[in-house]
Order: structure tokens, then sequence, then C-alpha cells
């Protein structure tokens, strides 16, 4: 197959090549190696401060990136995006090293060994998904989705902008998959989760730097008046906690060793997602939760849901309720 060398290997260097190798249907069953472009994030900072020093609030953006990849790893390993399922020698594994070079505030982090070590704890996942899974989350950290993913928020100029941008660095055939793989990052459940931790640690990295005249995560750039802009939305947008108790039905579930994903929904809430570890369980609330799912009938139920822009984010569950 193109793209393997000698030693049994799959090189993917470039966008292109892998949002190509994202759809050809290929078993994982070779190591993949990424270089050139997808080897590494990248950021870039402009402003008087950011002369070849990272101050406190940027390194304090930088961690709140680096703690959002440990959540999704553990979603991608555990089914669930708490750090404490990671141990001591995982988190070394997945700890990007952020390198910034001389003269500026150009800021580097190698992500190839992340990514190895992420396919190789993926151990019950299909080959061919977790190959397209592996190959989508190089991706998304290497092209800084998440700072794509913001330009939502902003005006429809600013996103044109961006659109003739991707078009000019790329070429139109590349920017039609990115198209096709935004997709395919909302249906893929572990790309999905580091989709939004990619977007949290822009926004962390964006906020750690706001006095800065220019920021350039992957290939988008934010000038000074968007920093803002972002920032300001994002003190707007705090989360709000509610208590709901409602009937919800139970659209589907998903089996991770030691966790459970459930999808909910009703007329009020929408639907969104629970993770339920299995020692937080008793077997009453377990039993009944799994006897609706299986004959088809809403649950009774009490969450704690953080909610941002009238949208149920997070949600944990408090307890079933009895009807």
């Amino acid at each position: 197959m193109p793209g393997r060398n000698d030693n049994q290997a799959e090189l993917i260097s470039t966008i292109d090549e892998a949002l190509l190798k994202i759809s050809d249907g290929a078993k994982f069953d070779v190591p993949l190696v990424f270089t050139g472009e997808l080897s590494e994030w990248t950021a870039h900072i402009e402003g008087t401060k950011y002369d070849s020093s990272i101050p406190a609030e940027l390194a304090r953006g930088l961690w709140e990136f680096q703690e959002q990849l440990y959540r999704a790893a553990a979603f991608a390993l555990y089914g669930s995006d708490d750090i404490r399922k990671l141990t001591g020698e995982q988190r070394i594994d997945f700890q990007l090293i952020f390198n910034v070079n001389e003269g500026s505030t150009s800021i580097t982090a190698v992500i190839t060994g992340f990514l190895e070590k992420l396919a190789e704890g993926m151990t019950s996942m299909d080959s061919i998904d977790k190959r397209k899974t592996i190959i989508t989350v190089a991706l998304i950290i290497a092209i800084g989705w998440g700072a794509i993913t913001i330009t939502e928020t902003l005006a429809d100029v600013k996103k044109a902008e961006i659109a003739a941008q991707i078009a000019i660095d790329g070429n139109q055939q590349e920017t039609a998959r990115l198209q096709e793989f935004s997709k395919l990052a909302e249906k893929n459940q572990v790309a999905a989760r580091f989709s939004k931790a990619s977007e949290e640690g822009t926004r962390a990295i964006v906020k750690g730097a706001s006095d800065a005249a220019e920021i350039k995560i992957g290939r988008i750039t934010f000038d000074s008046e968007e920093i803002q802009e972002i920032n300001q939305r994002a003190a707007k947008e705090k989360a709000d906690a509610k208590i709901i108790s409602n009937d919800f039905v139970i659209v589907r579930m998903e089996f991770r060793e030691s966790a459970t994903k459930i999808w909910l929904a009703s007329a009020e809430t929408g639907e969104f997602s629970i993770t339920i570890l299995d020692e937080e369980i008793d077997a009453d609330s377990r039993k009944k939760i799994w006897e609706c799912a299986e004959k088809r009938l809403p649950v009774k139920l009490e969450v704690n849901a953080t909610i941002i822009r009238g949208q149920i984010r997070a949600a944990q569950l408090i307890k079933t309720v009895q009807s």
C-alpha cells in the first residue's frame, strides 16, 4: 500500500493525504506514523509581552488545553472524560511538551507520541474505525480544528475570510474534503470529544493571551479585535448549573469499560448525554434504566446539567426518581 515503508508502518505527512485515507476503508493493521504538518500542534502569538516568553496567563491557557486533551484521551480509552481514569504513566504519555522558538512566541508541541499511545490504548475498537479515528484526531489537533470551530461564533465576513484563506493555503479538493471531515468529526464520538477539547483549549489560549496583537493557531489567525470578541462572548456565555427532573427517552446507550454513556432526550431539554461510572450507580438504579431502555419506556431521572446558550453541554446523573 502506498505510504508504507519497509518496517511496515503507514506514513501520513499531509492534510490532504490524511483526508483521503480517512475514507479509504483500510484496517489498522500496521502502526500509523504522522510526519510533516501532521506531526505537531503550532501556535504563534504577536505582542509586546510575547517575545520568546510565555507569561503566566498564557501558561495557564496552555495547561487548560493540556487538561482538555487529557479528558478527551480518558474518554477515548474509558468512555468517561474523567481525568482520574488516567494512570500516572498515561498522563506522562499524553503530556505535550510546548517549545517556544527563540526570537518569537511561536509555540510548537510534537503530537506523534500522543497519537501513538492513544492508538495503543484503544484496544476494543473495530480496526477500520480505529484507523479512521486516529487519523481524525491527528487532523483535529494538528490543524487547530478548535480555532476553526470558534469562527462559527464570529461575523460572517470573518468566516468567509477564513474559508478563502484555507482555500489559498490548500486547494479546492482539500477544502471540499475538510467540509466532509467536519461532518465526520461530529459523528465519530471520540473525534467529537477531541473536537470539543480543541475548541475549549483554543478558547483558553485566546483568554490567556487576551492582550496579544495577533494569535495564530493551526491555520486560523485572530487579530486583536477578534481576540477581544471571543473573550467577551465567553464572559457572556458562562455556564449555568441547573438540577433537572424529567421523564427522558433513552435514545441510545454505549458500553465502555467500567462506564456507560447514555443519550437522553425530552421535549424540554433536547438531546444530551450522560456518562455513568459503574462504581457511581447503585444496582436498583442501574436495573431501572436498563429495563426502560429495553422496553423503550421513558425513565424519570434527576440530572445536574451544565447549560450554555440555552443548551445542555454536560450533565451528571444524580438519581433515578420513582414515578
